[in-house]
């Protein structure tokens, strides 16, 4: 009997059968078939209406003609009998929650989430109806709405960061973990409510539903609840119905109507389905109506809410500047201040207020006095709307201390005065400020000095980040007429001052001795304004700007070598409330430098003791996290420990930190500090035993606990720490029972996903080549060539890329382990690479070389031949000699000749500007060495790890002494005099640097090779020899592979 049904009937039928009343209806054909036809001219394709409507047929009781027809009367439209059915229920509270809901989700102008209709349900003055979960409600009516899942928890942001930058981060020096969960936003702010269709949504805007419903007024009662939510005085911060309410008031003012059609005059879509006669004879019996007025009692809620918006009542302009300054573009999208909506906005709030006004003076609204005021000033002049809220915009405009502070208030309050169509001279489509609109802004802000002063400091902040140079020099102009204020404004005076100071910083490594005694000058009598207001009088200075002059104040001492000076603002600086500030951590680095060059060790002692045991908790640990990561001389206070014999105090400072970080529940800190806890241990202490048991506790932690994490680079770490410690103890014995558990904890480790797939692939190789070196000590030679294969692959692999960061150690684990094959020659080429980067520009072939290898040339006869080939041939123009001014014989030519010759694409300064290929021979003429400028560096910089105080290295000196650097160390440089000397240090008790670890019998390299001369144009050069970088680097590859092949075979 199905077989010639459509796939609606098909649907319809399998449906019935499977409920228990209507099963019975299919029985009877002709029944089946009308009840089939209604439900596809009801559902209009809408298969979840048809769903739906099957659902109700079925707690109808539907069971044969009869009951069928009197359904047919009683649902009429089918979205109606929907709407109908979620509010048929007996629990009052329910009904009315349910009947909000709806309404508030048809007449939104955008999808509301969980979160905002949870808000809108706090906000309803029933208690039953509050107490109602948004679950219950929803189960009422999920005939009509459905819950969206828009981004699943697990995509959102995540409770815990899994990859924590290296370095201090200062949102967590005053960080707690309930502030992390504050700002993490809960799931509901993802799930949006929606219609499941949009005649369910038409069908609740109309109010056709229930006859005698005025969708007027739930209108008027979304947009009071807006404006209340608003104007909340008490509100904290911003809510996401807030925010809803600040993009969307306006066309939510809109939707209400001031005339309403009464509702049984609308033709209702059922009535659209009657016939003409059936219409005719309907009509003839309604009486002709016309619109009527929206009722008093409604016009007046709209018209106090709308006036406590306007009237900026309760701070509004605050809330809207909150808003804004949380936005992700920090764009304005407030309909409210829409510059292209403008006209129409101010025509709408006219037609409300005009009709408010008239409505009162008829009836008596009773308004309040502050109401009938805005109102009847409103009517006579409209373009003033936003001006209340533009005055509010502008005292905290005024109030601000720092221009990204200024930013957000000005911004709303150029929008705000924009529309009021006073300033034509103004921009319409940039809000960005000059001297003209700063000094129109200021004429509004004179009704009291300090006002004044204020605005002019904001004004200046501002104006001083144009890119005009007379905005700027307004901005000093205005800065030195508040630098004269009388002590009542000693804020205000000391911000200006900094701003001043601000201007002569020079730029960074500039010696400007006029332009820091003005900084000095400036933050002098600023400081006077801090020290010099009475407690009970101070003002709320803002701190970060008092700790940023006490900064410039402190680097203007050390730039004029004041140093004095420079460490008792230090020490004022960490005795004040300025410490409580993020970044304080500089006064502290700042003093211990001071105390470090006047070898003041046990001050260093005391001062970080007495500020740990200060009231501010975060403050010690934060700055250990800020300090250098890197096991080096920068280090003074270890230093300071190990001189004066206090490195149980520099323990005590860690545990400290540890005990806070963990309390905090930020792992990565903690391992941090433990890390470092762990090298104090074993170079400080030379308990190797404490270090090891630090480190395995980390690691054990982390392979049991995926949550746990750190970053790749303190990951590199550790690993390359352990290793050096197993390497430690595996040399310290020669037991081979003892030995080989060594060699198969250290090879469970590095093959473990968890760390192999983590650490840096330079620190992995240093891992390899570390084991390899222990595996051939226990004659397991091919276990061991198996391991510097890998380290072989990863670091050539490393150099390959583009990325320069990772050259040095890269070079350096390189050298490792081509001195481990005994490729001693390539090793000391390496260890000579590390501050020049692998993919270094290599020289790019002229025109007239690639002109020259052309076949034509055997016939072109005439063609020159180049003076010089190879390299030489392309610096040197062999038609040079007619013009360039010759050399006498024999002698040497001179640089300017030399540089005049030059016909490679270079730049003024000696650089290759579009270099590519790099052609080199062995034979080539070399350059004067005064020509040779080598090629950029990586960036790296090296440091002697012995008792001297040389600088650090970011380029080789070729006329100094010898380095050497430490083949069993995974990190140990030292100059020549320190190297010599080491023997000597070893066993000593007052002399030579902390670190003893490498002062053993560790293999020494020399660096750089001899005859070095540098790079240039991506090419070595060694003594009368030279080789591009990436040449050498696959001659490197070649022999290194031949070299471990041959071993792998033996």
């Amino acid at each position: 009997m199905w077989n010639n049904d459509t796939l609606p009937d098909k649907i319809i039928r399998q449906r019935m059968s499977s409920l228990n009343k209507l099963s019975q209806v299919l029985r009877d054909p002709d029944v089946t078939k009308e009840v089939s036809d209604f439900l596809k001219q009801l559902s209009d394709g809408n298969l979840s209406v048809l769903d739906q409507t099957i659902d109700i047929m079925e707690q109808y009781g539907v069971k044969g003609p009869k009951s069928l027809g009197r359904f047919k009367e009683m649902i009429g439209d089918g979205e109606d009998a929907l709407v109908r059915n979620a509010l048929a229920t007996s629990n009052e509270p329910l009904r009315k929650a349910v009947k909000k809901v709806l309404f508030w989700c048809a007449f939104a102008k955008q999808t509301l989430t969980v979160t905002k209709l949870n808000q809108v349900l706090v906000l309803e003055d029933d208690p039953e109806v509050k107490a109602l979960g948004l679950e219950t409600i929803l189960s009422q009516c999920q005939n009509l709405l459905f819950m969206r899942q828009m981004l699943p928890p697990d995509l959102g942001p995540s409770k815990l960061d899994r990859e924590l930058y290296w370095c201090s981060r200062p949102e967590h020096e005053i960080e707690s973990p309930k502030g992390k969960n504050r700002r993490t936003p809960p799931v509901s702010d993802y799930q949006y409510i929606e219609f499941r269709h949009a005649k369910f949504r038409e069908c609740v805007k109309k109010g056709s539903f229930m006859p005698g419903l005025n969708v007027n007024a739930e209108k008027v009662d979304i947009f009071v609840t807006l404006c209340d939510v608003i104007c909340d005085p008490n509100a904290e911060k911003p809510t996401p119905l807030c925010q809803y309410a600040a993009f969307h008031l306006i066309q939510h003012l809109k939707d209400i109507d001031r005339d309403v059609v009464p509702q049984w005059q609308q033709p209702s879509t059922k009535n659209a389905k009657k016939g003409l006669t059936d219409k005719v004879s309907q009509y003839m019996d309604m009486r002709a109506t016309q619109p009527r007025e929206i009722e008093s009692r409604l016009l007046k809620r709209v018209g106090e809410a709308l006036g406590r918006v306007l009237t900026n009542e309760t701070g509004v302009s605050s809330m809207f500047e909150e808003i804004l300054w949380n936005s992700p573009d920090r764009q304005i999208h407030f309909d409210l201040y829409d510059i292209d909506l403008s006209r129409s906005t101010n025509e709408l709030v006219r037609a409300w207020v005009e009709k408010l006004t008239e409505r009162d003076e008829k009836e008596n609204l009773s308004l309040p006095t502050q109401i009938w005021t805005w109102a009847h000033a409103l009517k006579k002049r409209p373009e003033g709307m936003l001006e209340d809220l533009a005055q509010g915009h502008l005292r905290s405009w005024a109030q601000k201390s720092t221009a990204e502070g200024a930013k957000v208030p000005y911004r709303l309050a150029y929008r705000a005065l924009f529309n009021t169509g006073q300033y034509k001279h103004w921009s319409r489509d940039d809000d960005q400020i000059n001297t003209r609109v700063a000094e129109n802004m200021l004429r509004l802000c004179t009704d009291r000095r300090t006002r004044f002063a204020q605005a002019r400091l904001s004004a200046a902040l501002l104006l001083y980040e144009s890119t005009n140079e007379q905005d700027r020099e307004y901005a000093l102009f205005l800065y030195e007429k508040n630098r004269y204020l009388d002590d009542s404004m000693c804020a205000e005076k000391l911000y200006s001052l900094l701003g001043l100071a601000e201007h002569y910083v020079p730029q960074p490594g500039l010696v400007a001795i006029d332009e820091w005694t003005k900084v000095k000058e400036y933050t002098e009598e600023a400081l006077k304004c801090w020290k010099d207001s009475d407690a009970a009088l101070r003002p709320n200075f803002n701190l970060n700007r008092c700790k940023r002059v006490y900064m410039l104040s402190v680097q203007a001492c050390m730039a004029l070598g004041d140093k004095k000076r420079a460490r008792d603002r230090c020490t004022d600086a960490l005795n004040s409330d300025i410490k409580t500030c993020r970044g304080t951590s500089d006064f502290l680095t700042t003093l211990v430098q001071i105390y470090a060059e006047q070898e003041d060790y046990l001050s260093i002692i005391n001062t970080v003791e007495k500020q740990m045991s200060g009231k501010v908790d975060f403050f010690i640990p934060a700055w250990l996290m800020s300090r250098s990561r890197q096991t080096n001389k920068d280090d003074w206070l270890r230093r300071a420990a190990v001189a004066t014999g206090n490195v149980e105090v520099v323990i005590r400072i860690y545990d400290r930190a540890i005990n806070y970080w963990a309390y905090q529940g930020l792992f990565h800190e903690t391992c941090v500090m433990l890390s470092e806890l762990a090298i104090i241990y074993r170079e400080d202490c030379q308990a190797i035993r404490m270090a090891e048991d630090i480190f395995n506790r980390i690691l054990d932690a982390m392979m049991k606990d995926e949550t746990l994490q750190v970053d790749s680079r303190l990951l590199s770490i550790i690993i390359t720490e352990r290793f050096d410690i197993y390497h430690y103890r595996f040399s310290k014995t020669k037991v081979r029972n003892l030995r080989l558990p060594l060699c198969y904890a250290a090879a469970d480790l590095i093959n473990n996903v968890r760390v192999s797939d983590v650490i840096e692939s330079s620190a992995k190789a240093n891992a390899l080549i570390t084991l390899a070196k222990m595996f051939r000590e226990m004659n397991h030679l091919r276990r061991a060539y198996e391991l510097a294969d890998q380290a072989f692959k990863l670091c050539i692999a490393d150099l390959d890329d583009w990325v320069d960061d990772n050259d040095m150690s890269a070079f350096r684990t390189l050298a490792k382990v081509l001195n481990w094959l005994n490729l001693t020659k390539d090793a000391g080429i390496a260890a000579s690479l590390i501050f020049d980067r692998a993919n270094a520009d290599a020289l790019q072939v002229s025109e007239d070389e690639y002109q020259n290898t052309l076949s034509t040339a055997i016939y072109a006869r005439d063609v020159p031949k180049p003076a010089v080939d190879g390299w030489m041939g392309l610096k040197v123009d062999p038609s040079s000699n007619a013009t360039a001014p010759a050399a006498h014989p024999g002698e040497p030519l001179s640089p300017q000749s030399i540089k005049s010759t030059c016909t490679c694409q270079c730049s003024s300064d000696g650089t290759n500007e579009s270099p590519t290929t790099a052609v080199t021979t062995p034979n080539s003429m070399p350059i004067p060495d005064e020509l040779m400028d080598v090629d950029e560096s990586n960036g790296s910089m090296l440091q002697c790890m012995g008792p001297c105080n040389k600088p650090k290295l970011m380029k080789w000196d070729l006329e100094a002494p010898k380095w050497y650097m430490c083949l069993d160390c995974p990190s140990t440089d030292y100059c020549s005099d320190c190297y010599k000397s080491r023997s000597t240090y070893r066993t000593s008790q007052n002399k030579g640097l902390w670190s003893k670890v490498c002062w053993g019998n560790h293999t020494m390299m020399e660096q750089p090779i001899k005859g070095w001369k540098g790079v240039r144009d991506g090419v070595i050069r060694v003594g009368d020899s030279s080789r591009g970088v990436r040449d050498w680097l696959m001659d490197v590859r070649q022999r290194g592979n031949q070299e471990i092949k041959k071993n792998l075979k033996k």
